[in-house]
């Protein structure tokens, strides 16, 4: 089987951190409106799952197309005002939205009479995104951990509220998940989040001990017999030019 490489760090695993302003980082502002975008594209989606539970009706197709192509477009004005890291994202970024509001949709059924609950509850999941990613958004361009925080508490104490008023008010064919519900949510802030963050292709991933880059056999990796080889001796030696100051992707 012919070996697949990726590029590591030697020695550990490198954390990547935030410190300067979008107001100064045109990247971070990018960066910062997709994560956006993605959130608003989501709550649409769930929109529109929503609106077929509220009916007991299958979805409308159209109404997905049209929750897509806004996010689409959001995407598309961001890389005109660029520049972005990673232009080719909107394709992984839409799918994980239509899976999250399948996913959510599935796990909050309309039942034979509770349709407009799960109307309710799709749309409080919806709002609960949008904010969310708006959060990230936020601190991408200007980090505050105390108003991340606050914000996503914010977010969580929402969709609580409306889920317990849907549940008072109405007849559901689900209750008490207002605690479940927010967890696919989070999962998917995390998968875009990563997405927008490094604009590295899948399987690449390369760092540098000191001057030196090793290449790894992604395949052999954890199985206990790492195959490995010395990729760069010299950062200066690279054509490509990667050294201390390269992007660190993560792992697929």
């Amino acid at each position: 089987m012919k070996a697949s490489f990726g590029l590591l760090p030697a020695m550990a695993v490198v954390s990547l951190v935030v410190t300067a302003s979008a107001a100064t980082d045109p990247v971070l502002k990018c960066e910062a409106s997709k994560l956006s975008a993605a959130g608003k594209g989501a709550a649409a989606i769930l929109k529109c799952h929503a609106t077929a539970a509220t009916k007991r009706a299958a979805i409308d197709a159209t109404c997905l197309q049209k929750a897509n192509s806004k996010m689409s477009a959001a995407f598309s004005k961001s890389e005109k005002t660029g520049p972005c890291p990673n232009v080719t994202d909107l394709t992984s970024v839409g799918a994980l939205a239509d899976a999250l509001g399948t996913d959510i949709a599935a796990a909050i059924p309309a039942g034979v009479d509770g349709g407009k609950c799960a109307g309710k509850k799709l749309k409080a999941a919806g709002k609960r995104t949008s904010t969310m990613l708006k959060a990230l958004a936020n601190d991408r361009k200007k980090t505050d951990a105390e108003k991340l925080t606050a914000a996503l508490a914010k977010a969580d104490d929402k969709l609580a509220s409306g889920f317990d008023a849907a549940e008072s008010k109405l007849t559901c064919e689900t209750a008490g998940d207002k605690c479940s519900i927010p967890v696919p949510i989070d999962d998917y802030a995390q998968r875009v989040a990563v997405i927008r963050f490094s604009g590295c292709p899948d399987q690449l991933l390369y760092g540098t001990e000191g001057n030196r880059m090793r290449r790894y056999d992604i395949d052999t990796i954890g199985t206990g017999t790492l195959v490995e080889d010395i990729f760069i001796e010299q950062a200066n030696l690279d054509p490509s030019g990667r050294d201390v100051n390269g992007p660190i992707c993560p792992l697929p």
